[in-house]
């Protein structure tokens, strides 16, 4: 069974800031971008400030932008995150667009052996988004990757539906997971743009270019790893 946790079994921060140390880890952030100019300054606001400066949990904040056609890059070296460029990473490298590329080329810059994946679109940010993915990694050496889930509302005509949201997730993914791999159905939200894992894990799995970047990495480091590593 996969291990399941809730983010306030991890406070105070505090004590994970503890745990990094005495581990000697380093925990990188890591946000794809692409035209999220809208949302993404608040995400690594909330970061900088809780998380970086204010408890030192965070040790980098990178983010890997699209060719956006808005000025997301501004927004996010305005707001303290170190900010690339797909085309900056990887010398002599084909470029391909996608989030799972500017995922794969930020590990090329990352600096820490913990790895935490933050969308940028994110509308009510917290940043027991970011301490809730790492706790399980600082907390227990047999984990090496934690997808998160949370309440998925449909957002319609400025109108929340509680029990609606998720759809491609409940219509396709999970009956796909339960019917070919029925032990990964106990991953709630398996395309949640927001899980961590431990660098080492995925240096020699392949990372799709695009959105299938989610299902893919799930796949790749079951049927490298097993289960036990998931939560």
């Amino acid at each position: 069974m996969i291990k399941q946790f809730h983010h306030t079994g991890f406070l105070p921060i505090e004590t994970l800031v503890q745990k990094k140390h005495e581990n000697g880890r380093r925990i990188s952030v890591i946000i794809p971008a692409l035209n999220e100019a809208a949302t993404i300054g608040p995400i690594i606001a909330t970061i900088r400030q809780e998380l970086v400066e204010s408890r030192h949990l965070v040790d980098e904040l990178l983010v890997v932008a699209g060719k956006s056609s808005d000025n997301t890059e501004a927004v996010a070296r305005r707001e303290g995150a170190t900010v690339f460029c797909i085309d900056e990473i990887g010398p002599g490298v084909a470029t391909c667009t996608g989030k799972g590329t500017a995922l794969w080329k930020a590990l090329h810059v990352a600096q820490g052996n913990i790895i935490v994946s933050i969308d940028a679109d994110i509308t009510n940010f917290d940043s027991r988004f970011v301490y809730g993915l790492i706790g399980p990694l600082l907390s227990d050496d047999s984990i090496s990757f934690a997808k998160a889930y949370y309440k998925r509302p449909l957002m319609f005509d400025k109108a929340a539906l509680e029990n609606y949201g998720g759809r491609v997730t409940e219509i396709l993914v999970r009956p796909f997971l339960s019917t070919f791999y029925p032990e990964l159905a106990g991953l709630h939200q398996p395309l949640s743009g927001e899980y961590s894992f431990r660098r080492e894990l995925v240096d020699d799995i392949q990372f799709p270019s695009g959105y299938s970047i989610e299902i893919g990495i799930i796949l790749s480091l079951y049927k490298k790893y097993g289960l036990d590593i998931f939560a």
